[in-house]
């Protein structure tokens, strides 16, 4: 990771100091880029694709130190993973820090058979989060022992962006980006990582 990024910008980071927020030479790269890929058309064509664009661009600008130069080598995202899948419940997206997935979107139709968004964010225990929050202790084979916020869809991105969740979050990447390249880079999504730059982008420059 300190080849990427030099070990005082990453604490930097950790302390809430905003790195570079300029993504546009990424955006750039995906211009020409294919979009045809099935998992990233079955993806991009339902009807919750921009709130899902948004959670996910809310975790990465805020939780992933310099994204662009770490995607795919240490971080990857998913689009419709096979994995976990019930009769009412099925992963549509989900972000992978080195080999843990600190942040997984889904469909669920457990409510009468409507679809609605909802997910969940992966943090290490023992970090201190809003009690407001819904959050239980699950164990990870690699990991062991973490937190699990489960907050509604809707609540998603502004969980992303509460100072404790934040944080927690901030440092369970780090340590996790720490452990070195990954080996799930294989699996990551490039037209769902450009939607994810592009609207970083936008919700910079609206600033």
């Amino acid at each position: 990771m300190d080849a990427f990024v030099e070990r005082a910008a990453q604490e930097e980071w950790l302390n809430g100091v905003d790195g570079q927020a300029d993504v546009s030479a990424r955006c750039t790269e995906a211009i020409s880029r294919d979009r045809s890929a099935q998992n990233f058309r079955m993806l991009s064509g339902r009807p919750c694709y921009d709130l899902l664009l948004d959670i996910l661009a809310a975790y990465v600008r805020q939780v992933i130190p310099a994204p662009d130069r770490t995607e795919q080598s240490f971080w990857c995202v998913t689009a419709m993973p096979s994995t976990g899948c019930t009769a009412t419940w099925q992963r549509v997206a989900a972000i992978i820090v080195n080999k843990v997935e600190t942040l997984v979107l889904g469909e669920s139709t457990k409510y009468e058979g409507a679809v609605y968004l909802d997910g969940f964010l992966n943090v290490v225990a023992g970090l201190r989060l809003p009690s407001s929050l819904d959050v239980e202790t699950v164990e990870y084979r690699t990991v062991g022992v973490i937190q699990r916020i489960q907050p509604e869809a809707a609540f998603l991105e502004f969980a992303v962006h509460h100072p404790l969740v934040r944080d927690a979050a901030c440092i369970t990447a780090m340590r996790l980006l720490r452990k070195g390249i990954s080996m799930m880079g294989r699996h990551h999504c490039p037209p769902l990582a450009d939607d994810i730059f592009g609207c970083i982008r936008q919700k910079v420059r609206s600033r």
